[in-house]
């Protein structure tokens, strides 16, 4: 009975690892910067997340998932430089998929904000928005982006 205890503990432990090896929070992306790694932010946002809440990472680059499947051919992504996904869904779910596909095409160090826009946000870090939005409906974005969508 040990045995099986100690398989299922074990087992727990790789998934929970699995899950977790490629993300980062937004200390370390920021640590990434300061380091002079310079990552390239992708903001992986569905196309209607994306419309709902127009915040964004300053300097992040666009990339709707359903825009992958065209290529990346107009992003013109270093493979050599890091990159940081990330979205704004439950458990990081469209930047890490994203994130695997993209590794899947070559890019060796992709990895997934843990927390997404909201974790960025709640850590106080700096955010675009676009500019047909007021000031007063900037922070009423910033309050939604540390809310689950």
């Amino acid at each position: 009975m040990t045995l099986v205890s100690a398989g299922g503990y074990g087992a727990q432990l790789y998934i929970r690892w699995q899950r977790n090896r490629y993300r980062v929070r937004p200390a370390e992306v920021v640590q990434l910067m300061e380091e002079g790694k310079q990552p390239t932010i992708l903001d992986v946002r569905r196309t209607d997340a994306f419309e709902k809440l127009p915040l964004k990472i300053p300097g992040s680059v666009r990339l709707a998932p359903e825009e992958l499947d065209s290529g990346i051919s107009g992003l013109e992504l270093d493979p050599t430089r890091p990159i940081v996904a990330y979205c704004t869904c439950p458990d990081e779910a469209t930047s890490a998929k994203i994130a695997n596909r993209l590794r899947k095409l070559g890019f060796k160090d992709v990895k997934i904000l843990k927390g997404g826009l909201g974790a960025w946000t709640n850590a106080g870090l700096p955010i675009e928005s676009r500019s047909d939005i007021s000031q007063v409906g900037i922070e009423l974005y910033k309050a939604l982006a540390g809310g689950s969508f």
